[in-house]
């Protein structure tokens, strides 16, 4: 077989894998839901279910706290998370760590509804987990939070007024058993290129 022929064929073989690449691709994405093993940098909680979440959380404000408790009348923090979220068939365990590891971890710039928050507990330079919240609202970069807190309850607040809990922040977590959409990445915008007209030379009679 001449050298030719032998790369013609190692083409062909490589244009089919390429082909097949690119279906098994499109096949991930279904109805705008994509499965992917990405930690979502391209993806949200579907808004309608987040704002069920926040609805239904902001029903607990004022209960008060009792450490280890999930009963609906009294909460510590995570027993609050696991709480509000086993209503929408999202099981998470009763410790705020654990509710970590059920979460894609996100930056905190990419926050949306329905995000986690993490925190620190009582040592501030500390690195483990103690704490959790759910956002309820981003504006900028300004994230409104609600959680079970020893001092106040269940409670919303700014997380960026607030000089307990700013300092203690260390991750910010998407559910993985929430519904989640595909969030369309804004193209650039070209600048429209204006046409110069062309300035016709008058002939002097």
């Amino acid at each position: 077989m001449s050298r030719f022929a032998i790369i013609l064929i190692l083409s062909f073989s490589a244009l089919m894998d390429l082909h097949a690449a690119g279906q098994v691709a499109d096949s991930l994405k279904t109805d705008n839901v994509v499965f992917t093993t990405d930690t979502t940098a391209h993806l949200a909680i579907d808004s309608g279910k987040a704002d069920s979440v926040i609805q239904f959380a902001r029903k607990f404000i004022g209960h008060p706290y009792a450490y280890g408790s999930t009963s609906g009348k009294s909460f510590d923090c995570s027993g609050y998370t696991q709480h509000v979220l086993a209503g929408f068939d999202v099981k998470l365990p009763h410790s705020s760590s654990g509710q970590f590891t059920e979460c894609y971890s996100i930056m905190v710039n990419e926050v949306q509804k329905g995000d986690l928050l993490f925190f620190t507990g009582r040592n501030s330079g500390s690195k483990t987990i103690g704490h959790v919240s759910i956002v309820t609202e981003v504006h900028g970069d300004r994230i409104k939070m609600i959680h079970a807190t020893t001092h106040g309850g269940v409670i919303e607040e700014w997380m960026n007024d607030s000089k307990y809990f700013k300092p203690r922040l260390l991750h910010a977590g998407r559910l993985k058993q929430m519904p989640q959409v595909a969030v369309e990445s804004k193209k650039a915008e070209e600048p429209v290129k204006q046409k110069k007209k062309s300035k016709k030379k008058r002939k002097r009679k």
